[in-house]
């Protein structure tokens, strides 16, 4: 193929649409704050979500997102 012929893409191929690290349904993301010490001490640090890699059918094709837990503990009680 040359470079102006897009390439031929399987139906079944799955495509990846890992975005940085936010949750695709609840928008989680990282938190910052301080740290505080006894003596009130300041640093600053940050609090990562628990995302995980997930495979869903999304729009009729199998994609790999971020989820949060919680939000997969969600799914999983709906679905119930």
């Amino acid at each position: 193929m040359g470079l102006s012929e897009p390439s031929a893409r399987n139906e079944h191929e799955e495509i990846k649409v890992i975005t940085m690290a936010i949750c695709y349904f609840t928008g989680k993301r990282r938190q910052t704050g301080n740290s505080r010490s006894h003596a009130l001490n300041t640093t600053k640090r940050a609090w990562n979500a628990n995302l995980q890699r997930r495979h869903m059918m999304i729009d009729g094709r199998m994609q790999t997102v971020m989820v949060s837990a919680s939000a997969l503990k969600t799914m999983a009680k709906s679905s119930k």
